[in-house]
């Protein structure tokens, strides 16, 4: 897709770089709220291609997932390298205290260690097995 400066750069306070660009999003989302981006708060206005995936805020486990909906990973770049097989159900129950099989997972860090504690909370898990090698 290829941007067009009267459009898409000049219509707002930002101006073209380069308007012979060829994006590789498929689509032409923005951010939702531009300020929002890159903040540790998953936003699904801002995860998509135009927004870098809300700066990578909704794949970090470590991001807050308080205000989404979604809360997925939607950015193909975040792919595990091979070392890791799987990948989160969602990154919202990863660390919540609660084992989640499906994020019970080298990808997901390992439900973020919910499925090792101590006293293990099994409301959300069939196997409840403590995986984390």
């Amino acid at each position: 897709m290829r941007l067009r400066c009267s459009h898409v750069c000049l219509h707002t306070v930002y101006r073209c770089r380069d308007c012979t660009f060829e994006s590789t999003c498929p689509s032409d989302g923005d951010c939702g709220k531009a300020a929002w981006k890159e903040d540790g708060f998953c936003d699904d206005g801002n995860n998509n291609c135009g927004c870098n995936w809300d700066g990578g805020d909704c794949c970090d486990s470590a991001s807050n997932f308080d205000y989404c909906s979604d809360c997925y990973c939607l950015d193909p770049n975040e792919i595990p390298d091979g070392s890791c097989s799987g990948s989160c159900w969602s990154h919202i129950y990863s660390g919540d205290g609660f084992c989640d099989d499906a994020n019970n997972n080298c990808a997901c860090d390992w439900d973020g260690g919910d499925c090792c504690l101590v006293k293990v909370l099994t409301t959300y898990c069939d196997d409840c097995l403590c995986l984390e090698p």
